[in-house]
């Protein structure tokens, strides 16, 4: 089936048929909306990090395929 996105939603059908499994951006940079989007996919976790410092964190308590999201 053909679906039409939005490119925010395309990237985030992308992380979902990727194999992502947790997504961490903060609130306010580009990938804003690409969290909100990955967040309707019931089998990709996403939160919210306080700053960009703390995103790496996450990288070391969650050992599954991890997408973190950054501002370029």
């Amino acid at each position: 089936m053909k679906q039409l996105l939005l490119g925010n939603e395309a990237v985030a059908r992308g992380l979902y048929e990727a194999g992502v499994r947790v997504v961490s951006s903060y609130p306010g940079t580009p990938s804003t909306e690409i969290t909100e989007a990955a967040a309707k996919f019931e089998e990709i976790y996403c939160e919210w990090a306080p700053n960009e410092k703390s995103q790496p964190k996450l990288l070391q308590v969650h050992p599954l395929p991890v997408l973190v999201l950054f501002v370029l």
